[in-house]
């Protein structure tokens, strides 16, 4: 299903954005951030340097070819290696430095760092691009603002965003002022996003810093983070964090969460509880339950280690991570737990309703180029005792009928979609009689 995020790439500086960006308190912007250093002597590169690639490691990314770092703490997360090359519109089993370099020297500009908030509400990232000896030597930080502004508004307008607007402006970054590109517009799904873009020049290469929030207030404090120096990490001895391990089950920790806490749900057998949305379901024997390293692995993930944690991380990347599936011996019926986080602005404002007014077009676009013939729409369904909003889908593949029924279930700022696929006969409402509401 299309997701509520938009991710586009804006000219050379490969601007991205998230369209789901929630409010955020003043004095806790995206989370606490330790106490910074505002000033350094740190040198910028030599005119003719070449470029490095930053790392993260403790929760801090450190850039030493550009002399800036930026310090985040558990609420945040960053882009792995895999993920910085995807963005990047590399496709590698195994990313390297050298692989960023490359492309730097072909492509003249690549993304070194991208950073979310666990509930999608604010986003960091960082495009580098190289603009040559005689450039570098001639073209000012507010020249090289100046040449992007007059294609920037134009971009987000062909991309279906509305009241866009830009600026350039003065910011404080790193201790010292460079100029950047305040921007403001409504995205194609109605709401508000606001961006502060900080320009730094280092010898050849132009990096552009963009902080994305749902207010410009937040967007702007986003900036603060990044300080030069020496790294700060948020354990005393920087540490390359370890393999996990092999959990035991359930997938969530058995301890009491707080109310109105995130929580993936536990699996035991072929039974799953989840209290977050207030649900659980037993299958009998004909039924087979993925176990939470067969989840791991089946939500793409490289380690054995699949509870709250990794799902608020995969939600926080952008996915839609499952947290249940299990399907008949025969493979004639499934059922699945999808969840998404709409973000604090979406979640505040969206009802089931609307999420499924979003999603049924993308929906319809994938299943007529999958299927040989199909029929979705809305329609509430008997779920848990109450009646609830689904995408309810009639079609036919290679003469064989299936019946879908996803049934959106929204706690929160997070829509649970329980989806249920029947092939031959029409059986969702019985499968969705194994949940029950927990009391």
């Amino acid at each position: 299903m299309k997701k509520l995020i938009i991710f586009l790439t804006v000219l050379a500086m490969a601007i991205s954005l998230f369209a789901g960006c929630g409010s955020t308190d003043d004095e806790d912007v995206g989370g606490k951030i330790t106490k910074l250093p505002e000033e350094s002597s740190e040198p910028v590169p030599e005119d003719d340097a070449e470029f490095e690639s930053g790392i993260v490691v403790g929760g801090t990314y450190s850039n030493e070819f550009l002399g800036i770092n930026l310090t985040l703490d558990d609420n945040w997360v960053f882009f792995n290696d895999e993920q910085i090359a995807q963005i990047n519109g590399i496709v590698a089993e195994q990313f390297t430095d050298e692989d960023l370099k490359d492309l730097m020297e072909n492509s003249g500009n690549v993304i070194d760092l991208y950073a979310s908030t666990l509930d999608s509400s604010c986003t960091i990232n960082m495009a580098i691009e190289n603009i040559g000896l005689l450039k570098g030597s001639i073209l000012s930080e507010e020249a090289y603002v100046d040449l992007v502004m007059g294609q920037l508004e134009g971009v987000y307008e062909s991309a279906g965003f509305s009241n866009v607007s830009s600026e350039k402006i003065k910011v404080d970054f790193c201790g010292a002022e460079h100029y950047g590109i305040s921007f403001s517009s409504v995205n194609p799904n109605g709401y508000d996003i606001y961006q502060v873009q900080a320009v730094y020049k280092a010898g050849k290469y132009m990096a552009v810093i963009t902080a994305t929030a749902a207010d410009e207030h937040s967007a702007f404090a986003l900036l603060d983070y990044f300080y030069s120096g020496e790294p700060i990490y948020n354990s005393s001895e920087p540490e390359v964090p370890s393999e996990p391990e092999v959990p035991a089950e359930p997938i969530a920790p058995s301890e009491p969460t707080a109310t109105g806490e995130f929580t993936a749900g536990i699996i035991d057998g072929n039974s799953y509880v989840n209290t977050f949305f207030g649900f659980e379901c037993e299958l009998d024997d004909n039924w087979y339950m993925y176990t939470p390293s067969e989840l791991a692995e089946y939500n793409g993930l490289s380690g054995d280690t699949y509870s709250t944690k990794e799902a608020l991380e995969l939600m926080a990347m952008g996915d839609a991570p499952y947290l249940m599936s299990a399907l008949t011996y025969d493979e004639n019926y499934y059922v699945e737990v999808i969840v998404e986080d709409l973000g604090g602005l979406y979640g505040a404002t969206l009802t089931a309703e609307d999420y499924i007014d979003i999603t049924l077009p993308s929906l319809d676009e994938s299943y007529n180029e999958t299927f040989d013939s199909h029929e979705s729409k809305m329609a509430y369904v008997e779920f848990c005792g109450q009646q609830h909003a689904a995408i309810v889908t009639h079609g036919n593949l290679s003469g064989i009928d299936f019946y879908q029924s996803m049934i959106c279930v929204k706690t929160g700022n997070y829509i649970g979609c329980v989806s249920i696929l029947a092939l031959y006969d029409d059986v969702c409402d019985t499968i969705a009689s194994y949940f029950s509401p927990i009391n």
